[in-house]
């Protein structure tokens, strides 16, 4: 509602079923100063209305808003004539504000309050804090998979066999002993690296492990068919093999271990710690 500041200007009132009668409109009127005041009578309207669908209207959540140029006393006087809430814009019902004012970010901002409370409610007090302290993103981008452990986020073997490592350290793993680093740190092709630390490991499928392990398997080694398939027999002790790592004149490096060293892992480990990078390169 509002003064007839503009007196040119007609001004249109809708009153409930509780302000059509004679004795309240007499307030209004004097109260805002009308001098010609046309009213209809909606008691049968608004009656007849409630009869055909049963509604009425709840005046307990019923609310008034005026403008600033009416005055506080003839506010209260209106709201208590009109018998109805009297509020300043700040009221909520339903859940939504009463008032919708040009800031919509000040008059919207109990739903952020409600939205952080309900988080609360439902966690527990360290979780609701790590979730109100996540940063939100300027701009929406498409979600995707990293890998934390390398700086990149691209996934590599080398930092899953570190991860691997630290899981399973204080579950009974127990590390082998050797100078690892000695083998990734040869200057050759990475699946050479590879094929050593797995000789090292003890995982390479030999007819003796195969056989350990399923045991429908011959033993003898393919090549040779003399000797029983072991690592140290595939690499350094079948007549096949020692043709080749002679050809690559590594007789005086590999030759004086064989006798000093009883496995395969022992004898690469030995060569690529003492070694210098070139040279353990042309073990291939």
């Amino acid at each position: 509602m509002r003064t007839l500041a503009h007196q040119h200007r007609p001004y249109i009132i809708f009153l409930s079923e509780t302000l059509a009668n004679t004795q309240k409109l007499e307030h209004i009127h004097v109260m805002l100063k009308f001098e010609a005041c046309l009213t209809v009578d909606v008691v049968g309207c608004s009656g007849g209305l409630a009869e055909a669908s049963r509604q009425e209207i709840n005046l307990s959540n019923s609310e008034v808003f005026f403008s600033k140029n009416i005055s506080r006393p003839i506010q209260d006087d209106l709201a208590r004539i009109m018998g109805v809430r009297h509020v300043l814009g700040t009221g909520i019902f339903l859940g939504l504000p009463s008032m919708i004012e040009r800031s919509k970010e000040v008059i919207f901002a109990f739903i952020k309050d409600r939205i952080w409370k309900r988080i609360k409610e439902l966690f527990d007090h360290v979780v609701a804090e790590d979730i109100l302290q996540t940063p939100l993103v300027e701009e929406v981008v498409e979600d995707k998979w990293t890998w934390k452990e390398e700086k990149n986020g691209c996934y590599g073997m080398r930092t899953d066999y570190r991860l691997w490592r630290k899981i399973h350290k204080n579950q009974g793993y127990r590390r082998e002993d050797g100078n690892w680093s000695s083998i990734w740190n040869i200057k050759s092709p990475y699946r050479v690296k590879h094929l050593m630390w797995r000789i090292c490991r003890g995982c390479l499928p030999t007819r003796l492990r195969l056989r350990q392990h399923y045991g429908q398997c011959p033993s003898a080694c393919q090549l040779c068919e003399n000797v029983v398939e072991d690592d140290c027999h595939v690499f350094f002790g079948c007549d096949v093999t020692t043709h080749y790592w002679r050809a690559t004149c590594l007789p005086n490096i590999i030759e004086p271990r064989l006798h000093s060293f009883d496995g395969a892992k022992s004898l690469i480990l030995d060569i690529c710690s003492h070694e210098d990078r070139r040279t353990t390169g042309r073990l291939r």
